[in-house]
Parts: structure tokens; C-alpha cells; sequence
């Protein structure tokens, strides 16, 4: 499915419904939108990876939709990492790349996705076969106009929550001393995160 290797990080999202990766044959009919666009999606996973919501927020071209959550929930699962991630450092040294860090896997996985050119103008990025964003020109700035799908934010975002919360839980751990070496504590939390994204979600109510 993918000729970009996948980290284990974005095999946790394919499982909740998300799945990333390289989408080969896509043409570009506009190369210098496409690049404007493309340099948009990058900046606001850029801003994601980073534990930035606002700056991100301010790349959509309204952040009232599905896609200011989704900033919000990947901002924060980024800054949990990056949480847990300088808790493991400061108590048990430096090690390897963590496979599951959120923040790489993410801006892999961006900065090799394709664009490609619409008849309305706008710009569509796809990250993987069942993910995409689109962009478009507003007055002189490219804006995202859809950075999720409302439905498809629906069906992860229990997930996404639950592996924030997860992350915290085991940074928690790292603090409290409950592991002798950091690849302990990144399988503690690798195992948490599988479980996590193994549970069932939970069906969203609707309202009469």
C-alpha cells in the first residue's frame, strides 16, 4: 500500500481510520499553487508538531470547523510527547528515535504527500489513500479550507484522545520512577498506545 515506510506512529492512526502514506500518479497541472499550498500544509503539521494550536488554527480558513479540533487534538498529543519524551531524558539519558514520536511520523508523512490541482482552483494534499486536505487561495493567502473531514474527525477522535491521555499517563510513570532505562519506558508506552487504539470507539450520540 505504501512505498514510504511507515512508522509505527502512523500504523496507530491507520488502525483508528486514518491512514497515511505515499499516493503515487496524482498529476500537477499548477506547480506554483500546488507549492503554495503544499508549503501551507506543511507549516500547519509543522505547527502541530510542535504543540501549537493557535499558530496552526491560523492556517485554516475557518477554524470553527472539524478541522480546529483536529488541530487541537494533534497539538496536544504532540506536546504530551514531547512532555513524555524530555521526562525520559531528564531522568534516564538519550537514546534511539522513538518510532512512535508523533511529531516525525506526522512530518514524514506530510512533506511526501502529493498535491494536486483543481478546476474550482483550489489545491487538494493527500497524505495517505483515505486522507486529504484541501487548500485554497483567499485574497493573497492560501488557506486550508478542509483539514479533515467533520465525519472522519468523528470516528478518530476518541482515539485521539485516548493516546494523549495514555502519553501523560506514562510520562507520569517516568516521573515517579517506575522504569530503570528509557527503552523501558518507551515500551510502556508503545504498549499503551496499541491498546489504546485497539479499543472500540465509542458511537457518537446524536441529538433529536
Amino acid at each position: 500500500m505504501s512505498h514510504l515506510r511507515k512508522t509505527t506512529w502512523l500504523a496507530l492512526l491507520a488502525g483508528v481510520g486514518m491512514v497515511w502514506g505515499w499516493m503515487p500518479g496524482l498529476a500537477c497541472a499548477d506547480e506554483v499553487s500546488e507549492t503554495k499550498a503544499k508549503k501551507v500544509v506543511v507549516d500547519f503539521f509543522t505547527d502541530l508538531s510542535k504543540g501549537d494550536a493557535v499558530a496552526a488554527r491560523k492556517l485554516l480558513s475557518d477554524d470553527k470547523t472539524a478541522g480546529g479540533q483536529f488541530a487541537d487534538a494533534m497539538a496536544g498529543i504532540c506536546k504530551s510527547y514531547a512532555d513524555f519524551d524530555k521526562a525520559v531524558t531528564d531522568a534516564l539519558g538519550k537514546g534511539d528515535p522513538d518510532p512512535y514520536d508523533p511529531r516525525t511520523g506526522m512530518l514524514q508523512s506530510i512533506q511526501n504527500a502529493p498535491a494536486a490541482s483543481a478546476a474550482d482552483g483550489s489545491v487538494t494534499v493527500s497524505p495517505g489513500e483515505t486522507y486529504k486536505l484541501t487548500i485554497k487561495k483567499t485574497g493573497d493567502e492560501w488557506k486550508i479550507t478542509e483539514a479533515i473531514a467533520a465525519e472522519d474527525f468523528q470516528k478518530i477522535q476518541p482515539a485521539l484522545a485516548a493516546f494523549k491521555t495514555v502519553t501523560e499517563q506514562v510520562a507520569a510513570d517516568v516521573h515517579a520512577g517506575k522504569f530503570t532505562s528509557r527503552a523501558n519506558a518507551q515500551k510502556a508506552l508503545q504498549d499503551s498506545l496499541t491498546a489504546a487504539a485497539r479499543k472500540p470507539a465509542v458511537p457518537a450520540t446524536t441529538q433529536p
